[in-house]
Parts: structure tokens; sequence; C-alpha cells
């Protein structure tokens, strides 16, 4: 990115018909690419989700990943391609390739969200698993995910691509306030939200968690409460991105008891 003023003369040759705003560094006081990107939306209300940035740097995919937004590199800037591919992220030839690979990305996908039954019980377990990498993590126990689902008190949506499930979301209600910033309850609690990696960047976590939301609202909550691990720095930035606000951090600790004879 250089100063807007080095640029701004090219762009407008281009009839000004390619770019609804053109941002860019005043001087060397101004401020970064980050702040210029995080206030541009926040002012726009721009839809993260449905927001890619190309870039041809390290540095862009970097600005990225703070934004909560996609991205794509091309090496016809200041890198070449083997240097972007050591960022694990997406290389393409050209701009031209991003277009191309954005509509393929719409035609393919069709995804269908609905609530679960006892039905999907082998379903959810399974993306469970998935999610937990396979270990056991108290998340796929058969029945516990049975009482789940048989508990009127909580509800599990799944998100499918075509007949393949990719995601799944639980909310529950709670009448104990832990984390959320009302006083008055009952709260929403969002149990859990994963979606398969191959289906990240789509809008379908955000879908999920929307489907949450909604029926939290029509059971009587006005606050909906969710919780990470502490060093999980990708869901930290996810649930701030949909618009949640951090209201505590937490550390559990054990002690063992000495058993005396």
């Amino acid at each position: 990115m250089g100063s807007k003023r080095s640029y701004s003369h090219i762009i407008w040759d281009w009839n000004g018909t390619l770019f609804d705003e053109i941002l860019g560094l005043s001087d060397i006081y101004a401020k970064s690419k980050t702040d210029i990107g995080l206030e541009y939306i926040d002012q726009n209300n721009i839809d993260r989700a449905g927001t890619v940035l190309v870039g041809d740097t390290k540095h862009d995919y970097e600005v990225a990943n703070t934004l909560g937004i996609d991205y794509v590199l091309i090496p016809n800037g200041h890198k070449n391609r083997e240097m972007l591919l050591t960022c694990g992220v997406p290389v393409l030839d050209d701009i031209s390739c991003v277009v191309k690979l954005y509509q393929r990305r719409q035609i393919v996908l069709n995804i269908t969200y609905r609530a679960a039954s006892i039905d999907d019980l082998k379903t959810v377990t399974e993306l469970s698993i998935i999610m937990c990498e396979g270990e056991y993590c108290g998340e796929h126990d058969d029945d516990e995910m049975l009482r789940d689902m048989q508990n009127p008190e909580k509800v599990t949506f799944i998100a499918f691509d075509g007949d393949k499930a990719v995601g799944y979301s639980r909310v529950g209600i709670r009448y104990e306030n832990i984390w959320t910033e009302s006083d008055v309850g009952p709260w929403g609690h969002l149990e859990t939200i994963f979606v398969l990696s191959d289906y990240h960047k789509n809008g379908i976590a955000q879908t999920l968690v929307a489907m949450c939301e909604d029926w939290a609202r029509e059971h009587g909550c006005v606050e909906l409460g969710s919780d990470c691990d502490l060093d999980n720095e990708g869901s930290l930035a996810f649930h701030l991105k949909i618009g949640f606000n951090e209201t505590h951090r937490l550390i559990h600790f054990s002690k063992k008891l000495l058993i005396y004879c």
C-alpha cells in the first residue's frame, strides 16, 4: 500500500468505475492497514463473512486474519509465489483467478440448515469427534449427546452441503449467569459451534450461531453467552467478529486431597 496521493491519479484514469473507495496512507504518521480496514468495515457495516482481501505479501495475509475476513494472495507484486506459499494460504496466478474461485464456490456450495433430531445422533457424534481431533472430550459421549437432544431446553442445528453434514451448533438455556452482561435471565448459552475446515470462510458458522440466537430469543432470553479456552485465538477472533463482547477470563484450579487412614 502506497500513499493515497501516489496512486489516486492512476486509479481515476480508469474512469473511477472500479472502486467504491480509495483507502491509503496520507503520511508516515497515518494509521496502519489494519486500523484503516477495521474503521472502514465498522463504518460501512460490511459483512466480514462475505469479504475477501486480495494481497501480495505476508503482511496482507496477517492483516486479513486480524480483520477476520477471507484472503488470497497473488504473486504479481512484492513477493514471488514461493515466498507466498510459506503462508499456507491460497496463492492464485492473477486477479482473474480470484473471481473464478469465488464464482465456483458459490456454484458448488449448496448449504442448508435444520434442527437436529434423534435420528441425527450419529451425524452429530461424528462431527464432534472431528472437532476434538479424535480425542475424547466429553462432547461426543453418545449418552450425553442423546440427553442433550431430548432436553427441551437445548437444541442442535446442523449445516449440510447436499447430504454431507459440514458443521453444527448447540445452544441451551441457563438460569445462572456467569458470563453475560445482563442481570435479567434466563440466558442462552452457545455450547458448541463447529464447521469442517474445508468449509471455513463461507458464513456457515455465523449462520449456525444466528439460528441459536433466534432460538434463544424465542425462549425468552435477552442475551447469549459463550466461552472458549484462553489459548484459542481463532475462537476468540470469531466471537468478536460476530458481535460478542469479552466479559471475563477464567482459570480453573485443582488440588488433590490427602486421604488419612
